[in-house]
């Protein structure tokens, strides 16, 4: 069985994986980190067109009688009904209290949003801030620790870690990371997806994602709210202003349209930011690509925001790096290579 590998990690902005109590944070929370790296993983399987089940629909259920035992590859290493989680994470916490607090607004007035110029308010609760040791414990002699250290990784160079990554939370920077086999990882990454293929549309692929670093000399909130109300607004009047859209890409918390934002804004950190998001083909609307949304999203971002650095997107001809690339694993090792963006 393979031995333990510990990850030392320091956050860059806010982390947040909730608490007991509703609303507060009085530590790093095994489960928040758990959950953020299972959504990854699912993520990474099915852009390589394999199959991961939604697990708040507790779709899979342990069953010896059938193919995998009635498993995807997700709940193959994080668990399921009747199958015990691969691994198990212990976590030493240093951390203490770290970011804003209250509501906030954007400042920006780049665009106005009805006669009375009315800007949305965004709550920010206190995170935890500093050091954090994660030890990674094998319980099963087909675990492969690289697996995560390559999630902990793809998170530290393009992401947010845990909850609260639609405002800003999560940045974080491996320390003395342990040594990494990259080509082992995406092979891995292939070899889950290959045990059980199968559509998985609806759900966060890899292959529908985006990922862009922006430069900006503004403080960390300003940029973030400024550049998140600028997206927003746009789609107020993008596509004939349709709701449906908007809230489906801009996320909505009224009454029954409550739904996740699709696009996340970090904060800053050394004069840079990310967006990142998950555009999928099947839009709620007809008649509007995907293509054109991700069009309208970075057009934003250039016409109102500081510059971007880099973008990087599969298969298509606005990745800075990689451009149209087709082989899934090749875009993959691509996102995890050290300084893989291009900067112009």
């Amino acid at each position: 069985m393979p031995e333990p590998i510990r990850i030392q990690l320091r956050t860059l902005t806010p982390l947040w994986t909730g608490g007991v109590e509703t609303g507060k944070m009085d530590r790093i929370h095994e489960t928040g980190l758990i959950g953020s790296l299972r959504w990854w993983y699912e993520a990474l399987v099915r852009g390589m067109r394999g199959e991961a089940c939604d697990p708040t629909e507790h779709a899979c259920s342990y069953d010896a009688g059938k193919p995998n035992h009635g498993l995807c590859s997700a709940c193959h290493l994080f668990g399921a009904t009747g199958w015990s989680r691969r691994f198990r994470l212990v976590v030493q916490d240093t951390t203490q209290p770290d970011g804003d607090s209250g509501s906030r607004q954007p400042t920006g007035k780049r665009f106005k949003r009805g006669a009375t110029n009315e800007r949305p308010s965004w709550y920010f609760t206190q995170g935890r801030g500093g050091t954090i040791t994660v030890s990674l414990i094998p319980l099963a002699t087909d675990f492969d620790p690289q697996v995560v250290v390559g999630l902990f990784k793809l998170i530290e160079q393009h992401a947010g870690l845990a909850a609260k990554t639609q405002l800003g939370y999560g940045w974080i920077r491996l320390v003395q990371p342990p040594p990494f086999d990259e080509a082992g990882f995406v092979q891995a990454v292939q070899t889950a997806a290959a045990a059980k293929l199968n559509s998985s549309e609806g759900l966060p692929a890899l292959s529908e994602m985006f990922f862009a670093q922006i430069g900006t000399s503004d403080p960390a909130l300003t940029a973030m709210l400024n550049l998140k109300y600028d997206v927003r607004a746009a789609f107020r009047s993008a596509f004939g202003g349709d709701q449906t859209l908007r809230h489906f890409v801009c996320g909505a918390v009224r009454g029954n349209q409550r739904q996740a934002a699709k696009v996340f804004f970090s904060q800053v950190v050394d004069d840079t930011m990310r967006v990142w998001g998950w555009i999928p083909n099947a839009l709620p609307i007809s008649g509007i690509t995907r293509d054109q949304v991700v069009d309208q999203i970075k057009t934003t971002i250039s016409q109102y925001g500081p510059p971007v650095r880099s973008w990087r997107e599969y298969n298509s001809p606005r990745d800075t790096m990689t451009p149209l690339q087709t082989d899934r694993a090749a875009f993959l090792a691509s996102l995890l290579q050290e300084g893989g963006e291009r900067w112009p």
